[in-house]
Parts: structure tokens; sequence; C-alpha cells
């Protein structure tokens, strides 16, 4: 297992140059504020995990200075990395036992040091921060970034159903359901025949009342042949065959009207009346249905893509019970971590800096580069300071802790960018 063996650093943020050979399991990097601890300890970061160690950093060499290098000794692996003022990087991995040149340098990097490199960064996460990191940091016998990936297009599917269907049911509850809306047809009833038949009766019934003018004409004009009659005697004959043909007219005439009956129009308007407001509920009713079918078709995708996060999530769960977890008594739940029965953020702060640490030295399998960082060791007081120092000699960890501290008589001391002091 690896550990830092000797780590140069030379114009890098703070740091004019340091050469730290480690000697304890504790390494304190201390001193007054803005002196170079902070540097030191990003440093550290930086050769182990590149950019991923660089968050908030928009210059890595020292201001003046056109290039800087970090070189960090682990024993079976020395990481150089040099960086130019314009922000360029190089890096380069080599055997401790030859000095020959590893491929994939990050990669190997990645695989070498603990993913909860800062137990008390971990200590200070939300709950759901916490456990993510945790579960990511388990070696699961599923592809747990594929599933969760998945699992969150579903989610994001999901919400935007939900939204819908939200939208639709609220639409639905403003409208009025028509009367048996349920029973009424999808089609509208065709008015078009009715109309026909109106416009023929209206026809039929508009004859009939022209016939009725007609007759009344007739028999005006037979009046009036009448009375000239006596004048038109030298006409007779013309007039009396044309009386023939007229009074066989009428003859036909008054049989037709005879026989004739009025139609009623009204009895088809009413009916059209009736169709066309039975069609308006159907459309009312069809309206409704679309709706109302829209929600309930909603609600079943809404319940399928429910389900299938369920499904990932028991798949997570079987994984994670399957787990060697790093602490006993650990529990994960649907929002966080918890230790016997009690969430983390619960318990008492000591506590919670204990399990930080041995969860962090607990994973499984281990990984090689056995470092652990502390940011800020003064915050933590001296029943926390000793047993960190025990569980990293139990385990045989390396712990870098950062110590603001102006007395000068604690671990290796910084001042403006260099060693100063080296405590044992």
């Amino acid at each position: 297992m690896s550990t830092v063996k000797k780590l140069e650093v030379k114009n890098i943020l703070g740091v004019h140059e340091v050469n730290i050979q480690p000697k304890n399991d504790l390494v304190i990097i201390a001193g007054d504020n803005a002196q170079g601890k902070t540097s030191v300890i990003r440093s550290l970061e930086m050769a182990l995990m590149g950019k991923k160690a660089m968050a908030g950093i928009t210059k890595v060499v020292h201001e003046g200075e056109e290039d800087g290098d970090i070189i960090a000794d682990l024993g079976d692996v020395i990481i150089k990395r040099h960086y130019k003022d314009d922000g360029k990087e190089r890096l380069k991995v080599t055997r401790g036992s030859d000095g020959t040149d590893i491929r994939s340098p990050q990669g190997l990097l990645d695989r070498m040091y603990n993913k909860m490199l800062k137990p008390v960064t971990f200590m200070q996460m939300k709950p759901k921060e916490q456990k993510e990191l945790l579960i990511n940091s388990l070696p699961l016998d599923i592809n747990l970034p594929e599933m969760m990936e998945k699992r969150q297009e579903i989610y994001d599917l999901r919400t935007v159903k939900g939204r819908e269907r939200d939208n639709a049911r609220a639409h639905l509850e403003k409208m009025e359901p028509p009367e048996s809306w349920e029973d009424m047809p999808e089609d509208e009833i065709n008015v078009t025949d009715l109309v026909k038949e109106l416009e023929k009766r209206k026809d039929h019934n508009s004859e009939i009342a022209r016939a009725d003018n007609d007759i009344m004409d007739l028999k005006d004009d037979i009046k009036g042949i009448d009375t000239r009659i006596e004048d038109l005697k030298r006409q007779i004959k013309e007039l009396e065959g044309e009386k023939e043909n007229l009074q066989e007219a009428l003859k036909e005439k008054q049989e037709w009207y005879k026989k004739a009956e009025s139609m009623d129009e009204n009895e088809v308007r009413e009916k059209i009346d009736k169709v066309e407001a039975q069609n308006i509920r159907i459309r009312e009713a069809r309206k409704y249905r679309e709706f109302y079918d829209n929600v309930m078709k909603l609600n079943s995708e809404y319940s399928n893509l429910t389900q299938e996060i369920g499904k990932i999530d028991k798949t997570v769960e079987k994984a994670l019970a399957r787990a060697d977890l790093p602490l006993e008594g650990l529990e994960i739940y649907d929002d966080g971590l918890g230790i016997n029965g009690i969430p983390l953020a619960q318990i008492a702060e000591s506590d919670q800096l204990k399990a930080a640490v041995d969860i962090s030295m607990g994973l499984k399998p281990e990984p090689s580069l056995k470092i652990l960082i502390i940011e800020n060791g003064r915050d933590i007081n001296e029943a926390g300071r000793e047993y960190i120092k025990k569980r990293a000699k139990e385990k045989g960890y390396q712990i870098w802790m950062q110590y603001v501290d102006d007395s000068g008589e604690i671990g290796i001391v910084i001042e403006e960018g260099r060693v100063a002091k080296i405590n044992e």
C-alpha cells in the first residue's frame, strides 16, 4: 500500500518551494493564515486528482513565475505535474522501481486513491450527497452510473408526464361534465337529410299556396268573361273554346287541390332543433371524454414510470445489501445515511467525525493509495485528533492535516510559501 514518501512543490498557488518527507502517520501542515498551508494541501490533491481538485482555482502557477511543478513520490509510483503560466499542464507518472513511464497515468491514479479522500468534507456534506459519494465508492456488482442515469431519465420523463397530467386534470376539473356523457355517441348526427326533407316540404307547400292563388285568379277570369259575353257575342265561339280550356284547367287544378294535403313544416324544424341540441351535447361529451381519457392515459404512464423507478431502486437496494459496507452499523436510507438507526446528521459532531474517518478507511477493496486529507484540523478537538492518529496507525493510513497555528511549535510550519520549521 502506498503513502507519500516525499512531496515537492515549486511555484504552485501560494507556495514558493517546499520539500516534505513525512515521518509520521499524521502529517500536520501548520502555520499562520495566508502563509501557504492550503496551497500545500491543494498541491497534494492536484497531484493525485488533477483537474478534479482544481475547482475554484483560476491560476495555478505562483504570481510572477512562468511555470511550476508538483512531484509526489508514492514509492510504487512517482507523479510529476508541470504547469505553465498559460494554464497548460503536463502529467508524467513513472514506476518507482525502474522509472518506466505508465500509460494512462490519470486513470491509474483514479484507481489508486480513495474516493472519500476528505472525510471532514464528507462529514459536512448534505445527507443525500453523503449517500451518493458512499455508493459511488462501493464495489457494487451492478453498473450503478448507467442505472442511475437511466433512473434520472425516467424520473425526468415522469416529471413531465406528471405536469401534463396535472394540467389536464386541472382543465378537466374546470369543465362541467355533460349529462350522460359516458353514453353519448362519438359522432354527431347528420342533419343533411332532414334539411333536404324540410326544403322539399317547403317547396310542396309553396306550390299549394300558388295553386290556391291560381284557382282564385281563374275564377275571377271566368266571371269577367261571363260579364263580357253579351258584348262579345261575335267572339263567342273563340271565347267559348277558351272557356272550355280554362274550365278543364280549373277542373284539373281543383281535383289536385282536393287531393293535396298541407305538410307540417314545424315537425321537421322541431326535429332539426332536437338533433342540433343533441349534437351540442355530443360535442361537449366528446370534448370531456378526450380530457378524461388523456388524464387516465397520463395517470397510467406516470404509474408505469413510477414502477420503473421502483424497480431500479429495488435493484440498487439489493446491490447495496450485497455490498460490504465500510462500517459496522452503517445504514443507507432514501435520503441519506445512518448508524444503528440514527441519521448520521443527528449524532454528535465528534461521532460524525469518527464515522467519516472510519467509513473512509473502511472501504473495500482497500485503495492502494492510503491517504486522507483533512482541510482544517484546528476545528477538531484533541480527542478527535487522537482518534484520527490511532485509526491511521491501525489501518496503515497517512493523514495530511491543515492546521492554523501561529506558535510555530506544531507540525511542519509553512511561512511565506516555504518550510520554516519541522516539529517532530
